[in-house]
């Protein structure tokens, strides 16, 4: 960049760039979302049944898909295992805000 250049250039890749991010925010924004519209349509309105839907939902999607990586993609164990609890925590917090929400 120079002088009496752009800061920002405002070229096609540019905005394919930004095009990719505002979908991915888009796509992050929409997992909870699901997850908390399953849970509620399914009247999970106390803890216990929230959290035993929490736990179905992480073994049956990131725990099988974070272990796939480690074995056909040789992802190190301990960045599975990261990446496996923040998933965890993830779906029980959305589990436990729609079960305890009024």
């Amino acid at each position: 960049m120079g002088l009496g250049e752009p800061a920002c250039q405002n070229d096609a890749s540019t905005r394919a760039t930004n095009r990719s991010w505002e979908r991915w925010v888009a796509m992050r924004a929409t997992a909870p979302a699901c997850v908390a519209s399953i849970a509620r349509g399914l009247g999970l309105d106390a803890l216990g049944p929230a959290l035993l839907f929490a736990l179905v939902l992480w073994v049956g999607f990131p725990l099988v898909l974070l272990a796939g990586s480690v074995f056909h993609e040789r992802v190190p164990p301990r960045l599975a295992a990261s990446h496996a609890g923040d998933w965890l925590l993830k779906i029980v917090v959305i589990a436990v805000v729609v079960a305890l929400r009024p």
